[in-house]
């Protein structure tokens, strides 16, 4: 081959490969960073937030409330669920809801939406659960153990074994969202014990400089879904390190929560690039995510400026306009390469942002909810969820 022909061919299979792997979007606008106001972390802690839910009875939030009670109790009568294994391509496998933070902090969400007599049943299944899997342990649940949530067959041997376990704080959150929901109804939550297992749980944070950013090494660059995490989990623990009347425990926490804050305020006003490197599927290759929006509660919201809020939003509505159909379960693949599908996490994440960050209406969330992935589907609950709460 001449020297001109294989210079060509060397370009046509580098723009091949290229093409091979969808890792990137244009990228959006960015901000220069700002130092945090020092008062910052007080005020998200004591911060007055709404106690009453309230949804319009519309067909439109009728439809959609339908749909998430039909859900939850199918989740209910089913209880316990085996994690739902999702095979990518690829990338590997990956495994979802096998911790129980996410279930406590989505079924606490569903609570005032849900009809009473159903309502008692998920009250009942949570309380029942609390003992042996609270949402701020750091084990999850047993991969092998459950009824299986897929609706395909998989053989035992493809499936990943052993426990989940907590990737970040989020599971204090969860707690919280669960205690204030019950109490919302005027059921008192008997956890005893419950403030010093979230104290040891939080201790080794407490104790060193926050740095979870750090892993932006190339390995595991999903680190701000972590980050998202720990932030609303620590907010969550100086609530109740001040309702406990714990002085040393709040300070300490408050510490870590303008640190954390600043690095996430960074994150969202420096970095334009949505798309990052994951590390939750079992190969991890041509494995992306959008980890700004995983984890992502409305306290990281109540984190960022009205200018900060304006940038983010931007961004993530021009991603989502890039991917039509990026909403529906086991939709052609949007990220990565190779793989058969785009993973739950993206259309996730990108609703949730939506939701919490855009602002969308509730007409709009409402189209975008699809089919559940599986049985007992989380991520669906928590879609039907936001929708009814929606503007």
């Amino acid at each position: 081959m001449k020297k001109g022909s294989l210079l060509a061919f060397g370009i046509l299979a580098a723009h091949g490969l290229a093409q091979n792997v969808v890792s990137e979007s244009p990228r959006g606008p960015t901000l220069p960073p700002a130092q945090v106001d020092p008062g910052l972390a007080a005020r998200l802690v004591r911060l007055e937030r709404k106690k009453e839910v309230t949804v319009p009875n519309t067909p439109e939030h009728d439809r959609v409330r339908a749909k998430l009670a039909a859900h939850v109790e199918g989740l209910v009568r089913g209880w316990p669920w085996r994690p739902f294994h999702c095979t990518l391509g690829i990338s590997g496998v990956e495994t979802y809801f096998d911790h129980p933070d996410e279930v406590y902090y989505v079924l606490s969400l569903a609570l005032p939406h849900l009809p009473q007599a159903l309502h008692t049943e998920v009250a009942n299944l949570l309380a029942n659960q609390l003992t042996e899997s609270p949402p701020y342990a750091l084990e999850g649940f047993d991969r092998e153990v459950g009824r299986t949530r897929e609706r395909y067959d998989v053989p035992a041997k493809l499936r990943l074994k052993g426990r989940g376990d907590a990737r970040s704080l989020f599971g204090i959150a969860a707690y919280a969202a669960y205690v204030e929901a019950l109490e919302r109804d005027g059921i008192a939550v008997a956890n005893q014990g419950a403030w010093e297992r979230t104290k040891e749980r939080v201790r080794p944070i407490l104790e060193k400089p926050y740095q979870i950013l750090a892993r932006k090494d190339g390995t595991k660059a999903d680190g701000a879904e972590v980050l998202n995490g720990d932030l609303t989990g620590l907010i969550a623990f100086a609530r109740m390190a001040d309702k406990q009347g714990d002085k040393a425990a709040y300070g300490q926490a408050i510490g870590k929560i303008g640190e954390a804050a600043q690095l996430r305020i960074d994150l969202e006003r420096t970095n334009s690039r949505m798309l990052v490197p994951a590390s939750t599927a079992s190969k991890q290759l041509h494995h992306y995510k959008l980890a700004q929006f995983g984890y992502f509660h409305p306290d990281v919201v109540r984190i960022f400026s009205e200018e900060e809020r304006t940038v983010a939003a931007k961004r993530l509505s021009a991603f989502r306009d890039e991917r039509p159909g990026w909403w529906m379960a086991f939709a052609e693949r949007f990220v990565g390469g190779e793989n058969y599908i785009t993973p739950p996490h993206l259309s996730h994440a990108l609703f949730v942002g939506a939701a919490l960050l855009e602002q969308v209406d509730a007409k709009t969330l409402s189209n975008w909810i699809d089919v559940p992935w599986c049985e007992a589907d989380l991520y669906f609950i928590e879609k039907c969820t936001l929708a009814l709460r929606a503007p």
